[in-house]
């Protein structure tokens, strides 16, 4: 079972849909979906919608399953911060009720078949390239859905991707802007820079014996060897519980789980309908479109054609013009009422009465049961074979956990006798620090809760651990054998770190003073080839450097500085300093150039234009959202 989960959360289908629901709610996150619960602490509120501390959990607990299923296996849960997911997650649920409450002031809404062929096209909910319930069900389930709240949340998610699309597509970025901020990022200058480098500055630097002395002895108790552990530990993982399942199951047993899968899978019966949509609207009301789909069906028992009809009188666009074909579907698709009626059909081309739903009245029409092929189980039985192995293995590991924790509490401070209970090696890992590499653990020791468990008081204090379950398969029980307390580090060990730490400070100390020095003289007018003389240096030259294309010789960051500067006088230029990777370097803008825009290839102009009309779009659905909100009335806690 906890294999059958791994595989469904970490297979394509499940990255498919955490990427959907990224991409359909990325401005409102997973907000609210109903689920509140009478007499809850309110947290927060927006308009008239209540947030609930219930719900604010709700939604932390879907956001931490969201990081966890991009994360990966390897990611440690204990590493999140809860407390900021449940900032993050009250931000998203305000966010999205500002935005769903404001298209429902303004009537934004979607068509409800547009919903279902989104749903029903989503790779997420598909299986061998058509929509398969089951999986939606199970999917949408992971994230605490009901097929009701999350058609819900879709019908509000795509009324507000509506209105944001209305917003964003108001910005407005002209062919004149874009020509003048292309001729801002393809501007010319001329730049001279003056570096000072760090290394040159400590090879001139001294440090006498004595200071380096002084320097040890004053900080003694920072040249000290870090605490270390030898550990001894007892692993357990369902892996190893699988190699020790020696015996293949019976025919028995993989017939009767070949039964049980045969079973559920003749649950996915898929229909293939069609349908008339009579509408209730300003221009119907229900009763007239029950006489009229009461019409409609006496018209078919007289022998007209269904898909005539539907073409004719649906009020279903997307269906009507496939002459109402809504195509094969299974359970859990359709709203309920819909769902009974055309599981009532049994023969080919039956009609159901008219059925009332909320969208308006259906004339139903059945036009394929479609039983999909169950593969033999010759085909399938060495799949069984693993699949129950695996099985067996599983609970011969929920026993040895059972037995490990049991056994390494009554040793208390040992773990040899339970080593022979659990009938498993006891393994030993030396000179094991809070700082060591990671990867150079044993695997079963890399994680950082089993790290912060070796350093906690109750096993530093010699007891051993609790029983560590790192994932659903594996589990670890430590102990310290040995401790290897801080130890001084002679003065000779680090004689070199000192003088080097030293050597460093001066320079630095020095560099910062040629600076200053260099800055305040430049500043007072003097010639810059004297200023550079005065410090044993000389500047370097560069005409016509770009932005974006720089050049090899120049450091990328004093190019970064020259194009921060602003544009020099005629007379003057523009000067400033930065910091390089070998120091510090103080550049002078002596000339700037407009860049020529009339050359730019067409793709170049296009390309920046869709930046800035992107950048545009963005503010401006801010701006809108801010409005939103402050007409809302939303009150937000201090988290």
């Amino acid at each position: 079972m906890l294999q059958k989960l791994r595989d469904q959360t970490s297979g394509i289908g499940f990255r498919v849909l955490v990427f959907l629901l990224i991409v359909v709610l990325a401005f409102f996150g997973f907000g609210a979906t109903g689920m509140l619960s009478g007499g809850d602490p309110q947290v927060a509120t927006v308009g008239d919608f209540e947030i609930t501390e219930s719900l604010l959990n709700i939604e932390t607990e879907r956001e931490r399953a969201q990081v966890l299923a991009q994360a990966g296996e390897d990611f440690d849960p204990n590493d999140l911060d809860r407390l900021e997911l449940q900032r993050f997650a009250l931000a998203q649920i305000i966010n999205r009720q500002v935005m769903v409450q404001t298209a429902a002031n303004l009537n934004v809404e979607v068509a409800p078949r547009f919903v279902d062929e989104q749903l029903r096209s989503n790779a997420a909910f598909q299986l061998d390239g058509s929509f398969d319930p089951t999986t939606y069900r199970q999917r949408i389930g992971m994230l605490g859905y009901t097929t009701q709240t999350f058609r819900e949340r879709m019908d509000e998610d795509y009324s507000v991707d509506e209105l944001r699309r209305g917003v964003i597509d108001s910005a407005l970025v002209t062919d004149q802007e874009v020509r003048y901020v292309a001729s801002l990022l393809n501007q010319r200058r001329d730049v001279a820079y003056l570096e000072l480098k760090l290394d040159e500055y400590a090879q001139k630097a001294t440090v006498s014996e004595d200071e380096i002395s002084d320097r040890y002895f004053e900080n003694e108790a920072k040249y000290v060897t870090e605490l270390a552990v030898d550990v001894e530990y007892i692993a357990l993982s369902v892996d190893a519980a699988i190699a020790q399942v020696t015996t293949d199951p019976s025919d028995e047993q993989l017939q009767a789980a070949y039964a049980d899968d045969q079973a559920a899978a003749a649950i996915n019966e898929q229909r293939d309908s069609a349908h008339i949509l009579i509408a209730v609207n300003d221009d119907r009301d229900l009763v007239s479109a029950r006489a009229f789909a009461a019409e409609l069906k006496s018209r078919l028992a007289a022998g007209e054609a269904f898909a005539t009809l539907a073409q004719e009188y649906s009020d279903d666009p997307g269906s009507a013009q496939q002459g109402g074909s809504l195509g094969p579907a299974a359970k859990g698709v359709f709203e309920a009422a819909f769902e009974d009626a055309l599981w009532s059909l049994v023969e080919v081309d039956e009609v159901s009465a008219p059925i009332e739903t909320s969208f308006g009245i259906h004339l139903i029409q059945l036009k394929e049961i479609i039983v999909s092929e169950y593969p033999s189980f010759e085909s399938v039985r060495e799949e069984l074979v693993l699949r129950l192995k695996r099985d067996e293995a599983l609970e011969i590991y929920a026993d040895r956990m059972v037995a490990l924790e049991r056994s390494a509490y009554d040793e208390q401070i040992a773990l040899t006798q339970t080593a022979e209970a659990v009938d498993v090696a006891l393994a030993r890992a030396d000179r094991i620090s809070e700082t060591s590499a990671t990867q150079t653990l044993p695997a079963v020791l890399q994680s950082s809760l089993v790290l912060e468990t070796i350093f906690s008081d109750e096993v530093m204090a010699g007891d051993n651990s609790e029983l560590i379950e790192i994932n659903d398969e594996t589990a670890v029980v430590v102990r310290i054998a040995e401790t290897h307390l801080p130890q001084q580090i002679p003065l000779e060990d680090v004689r070199t770190d000192i003088e080097t730490e030293l050597r460093r400070e001066r320079a630095m100390d020095a560099m910062e003073a040629a600076r200053a020095e260099v800055m305040a003289a430049l500043l007072d007018g003097e010639a810059v080839d004297e200023v550079a003389s005065g410090i044993g240096a000389s500047w370097v030259n560069q005409e016509q450097i770009s932005r974006n294309l720089g050049s090899p010789d120049v450091p990328e960051a004093v190019i970064r500085k020259a194009f921060e500067l602003p544009r020099p006088s005629s007379v003057d230029k523009s000067l400033g300093y930065t910091e390089t990777p070998d120091g510090v370097a103080i550049v002078a803008v002596t000339k700037a150039t407009p860049g020529e825009t009339a050359l730019l290839p067409e793709a170049v102009l296009t390309q920046l234009k869709s930046g800035m009309v992107e950048r545009s779009q963005r503010v401006e659905y801010e701006a809108f959202a801010y409005s939103a909100e402050q007409d809302l009335n939303v009150e937000r806690p201090q988290l």
